[in-house]
């Protein structure tokens, strides 16, 4: 029976995943996409069944995709002046007519914050003679714009609304899920569904005898917010020349000018491999990904 169940050591339920080829080919170039850091928790340490002489560790791996329901993004807003009170009272004028905007799309004063972020010296060089003196010019002071609202639709009106005050920095934008506990609950049952049957398959098919005492081996729960699943890369061939080629006749340095490449950013969420189960596989747009992966320890009836 023993021989049997080696193999499965080796045997793991994995969903199959196609994806048609595109400029992605080029950020791939030396790394297995698959198992890059964008899918940074692939299950595949937990699509095998390991084996000892007197137990048998079962594993499941689980994954749901959900859309968020809030969001909190962050703009930085930065002036310039000659004076600390002429920074601020340029900031002060830019966001209020930003905030005065967002309440009239119906945004309450609860959902936005402003965040006094720093004040510093500017320093600048003044050419006297062959000496450059180092000389105050002026500060700089910051604040950063927090808003939340719960239509993903909305970001395209808010960052528009900020352009028009002179608003361009965006720092960031969280995704909130409100039900994660309810989220759990449903992974850990799901899990120990498939433990099951994974455990009924092999009593039935391979004749494993099981004692019906069980313990929790391992449990790793986590949480993937689309901020941190983000790729980039540059799609371009660019042409050769030789070294000869970059110098005249009179020998006169010559400079290359190139075009410039724009980086190309992508939502790359958790490959599905090695997962027993996806919840919600086809959702279009960047989603909160929760997984849990666990294995339970049998002891083999000898």
């Amino acid at each position: 029976m023993q021989k049997y169940l080696f193999g499965l050591i080796f045997i793991g339920i994995t969903a199959l995943h196609a994806q048609v080829s595109g400029n992605v080919e080029y950020e791939r170039g030396y790394t297995d996409y698959s198992h890059s850091s964008s899918s940074k928790s692939s299950a595949t340490s937990y699509d095998r069944i390991y084996l000892s002489d007197t137990t048998l560790l079962i594993p499941a791996a689980v994954l749901i995709n959900v859309k968020a329901d809030q969001y909190v993004a962050v703009w930085a807003v930065k002036e310039e002046s000659k004076t600390i009170s002429q920074c601020v009272s340029r900031l002060d004028t830019r966001i209020n007519a930003f905030m005065q905007n967002l309440k009239k799309m119906n945004i309450p004063d609860s959902d936005l914050f402003i965040d006094f972020i720093s004040e510093h010296p500017i320093y600048d060089y003044a050419l006297t003679g062959n000496v450059a003196e180092e000389k105050l010019e002026g500060f700089e002071v910051q604040k950063n714009v927090t808003v939340r609202f719960d239509r993903r639709s909305l970001f395209d009106t808010l960052a528009v609304l900020a352009s028009q005050n002179e608003i361009y920095d965006l720092v960031k934008v969280d995704y909130y899920v409100n039900s994660s506990t309810e989220l759990r609950s449903r992974l850990f049952e799901e899990a120990v569904k498939i433990i099951h049957r994974k455990k009924d398959l092999y009593a039935q098919k391979l004749n494993v005898k099981l004692k019906t005492n069980a313990q929790v081996y391992t449990e790793d729960y986590e949480i993937y917010f689309p901020s941190e699943m983000y790729n980039s890369y540059l799609a371009y061939e660019g042409g050769n020349i030789k070294k000869s080629a970059y110098y005249s006749s009179s020998k006169t340095d010559s400079w290359i000018k190139e075009k410039r490449k724009s980086k190309t950013f992508f939502y790359n969420g958790l490959s599905v491999e090695g997962f027993d189960l996806v919840i919600n596989p086809m959702i279009i747009e960047p989603a909160v990904q929760f997984t849990l992966k666990m294995s339970v320890r049998y002891e083999l009836v000898r």
